[in-house]
């Protein structure tokens, strides 16, 4: 991962991206998707590549706080794909969404490592790689947030 400037006040880095990331994601809810891109493209712009990162992994962080009701202890899940319209499993996703699944999987295990890994690989198809798989991120976690209910991945496992 990318490392802020040292000049740079990591409570207020940190505040600043919870602020850019809610509001993108708040945009993406309400199918903004322009809005939602001008946040993150304000977080690039204030922060270059660590805002990016710091950005990319709020709505990972978002998603497994939604998906578990709001716990945040490291775990090991798999995401399946569906289609928003429909409920129904998606096939098999794009390299995009594939990219977007294999974040928000290894930010939910808390491994700096491997979380690093896959951060690596956003740049890999250069500038419309990056724009696709930030899209797909994105659009996995508003759908998410906007088709199933806050702690749905422990219904049914004895938790509610």
């Amino acid at each position: 991962m990318t490392s802020i400037d040292p000049t740079v006040d990591p409570g207020a880095f940190r505040e600043r991206i919870r602020e850019l990331g809610r509001a993108a994601l708040t945009a993406a809810i309400d199918r903004d998707l322009r809005t939602a891109a001008e946040h993150v493209r304000t977080a690039v712009t204030e922060y270059g590549p660590a805002g990016l990162s710091a950005v990319l992994l709020y709505f990972a962080d978002e998603m497994i706080c939604h998906s578990y009701g709001g716990d945040h202890r490291p775990r090991r899940i798999q995401l399946i794909g569906f289609h928003e319209a429909t409920g129904r499993i998606a096939p098999a996703p794009s390299a995009a969404a594939g990219w977007a699944a294999r974040l928000v999987e290894t930010n939910a295990t808390g491994d700096d490592d491997r979380v690093s890994a896959v951060l690596d690989e956003l740049t890999v198809d250069g500038a419309t790689g990056v724009g696709e798989r930030i899209g797909a991120l994105l659009g996995m976690v508003a759908a998410t947030m906007r088709g199933l209910p806050r702690g749905y991945m422990l219904i049914g496992a004895g938790h509610g």
